[in-house]
């Protein structure tokens, strides 16, 4: 990650956000919170956050929660995938955590009360949940292609929140996976864009409000996202 960026000088920016697996131990997300804390404490800035990801059936946020706890105290930022499946599927297959203490499960309530700096998919948020997001003013990063193979949907059309939180909360355009769903994230904004009939201007409009969502601060690095897509803009001709 070092090579390239000083391959590329003045080209690209690289950060990692460690993830925390649904369908892995309590003790190694622990682990994991740790390792984000001694790289946070050791000045090394490649490393700006953690998430918690994997399969959204396995085991709820809660089981985790000592793990996010340590992260907020230590002022680590979070983004967490919520809602990608209804509360009743959420400890429908194998993890490891004790079900029976888990068994009234409040999945997407209990992240949203923990606040972390970005909600993952929200794709059964209903909408008193996504009122309670806009209140938080949190994003949600969108994954198209994703969403439409985990949903079984055949166009964006579809997506179950895509049009009710354009223009109402704020939200990026990911891959989630880029080898894994063989898609570019041009390829996912481009869909995103034809979808909601932006303009050019408007697609503009969008990646200046994504640079304000990174969770990496340092007004350097915000500076160089800025610049590119100012300078994205000038190539149009939109400035």
């Amino acid at each position: 990650m070092k090579k390239a960026e000083k391959a590329f000088q003045n080209q690209i920016v690289t950060r990692l956000v460690l993830s925390i697996n649904r369908s892995e131990s309590a003790e190694k997300a622990l682990r994991t919170a740790q390792l984000a804390i001694q790289y946070k404490s050791s000045g090394e800035l490649h490393v700006v956050g953690v998430e918690l990801s994997g399969n959204p059936t396995a085991a709820p946020f809660s089981y985790f929660r000592e793990a996010f706890s340590l992260l907020k105290k230590h002022a680590i930022p979070t983004t967490i995938h919520v809602g990608e499946v209804p509360n009743s599927k959420v400890l429908s297959s194998k993890c490891c955590c004790d079900r029976d203490e888990f068994q009234k499960c409040r999945d997407i309530q209990d992240i949203l009360d923990f606040r972390p700096d970005r909600f993952g998919h929200c794709l059964f948020l209903n909408d008193a949940d996504l009122e309670v997001v806009k209140q938080m003013h949190i994003p949600i990063e969108v994954c198209p292609t994703s969403n439409l193979m985990t949903l079984g949907i055949q166009s964006l059309s579809e997506h179950p929140i895509l049009k009710k939180i354009e223009g109402v909360i704020p939200f990026s355009v990911n891959t989630d996976d880029t080898a894994l769903f063989c898609v570019s994230l041009s390829q996912e904004i481009a869909s995103v864009a034809k979808e909601l009939q932006w303009s050019k201007e408007e697609v503009i409009s969008f990646a200046r409000g994504c640079v304000c969502q990174v969770l990496e601060k340092d007004p350097a690095v915000v500076g160089f996202l800025q610049g590119k897509v100012e300078q994205f803009a000038n190539n149009l001709n939109l400035n």
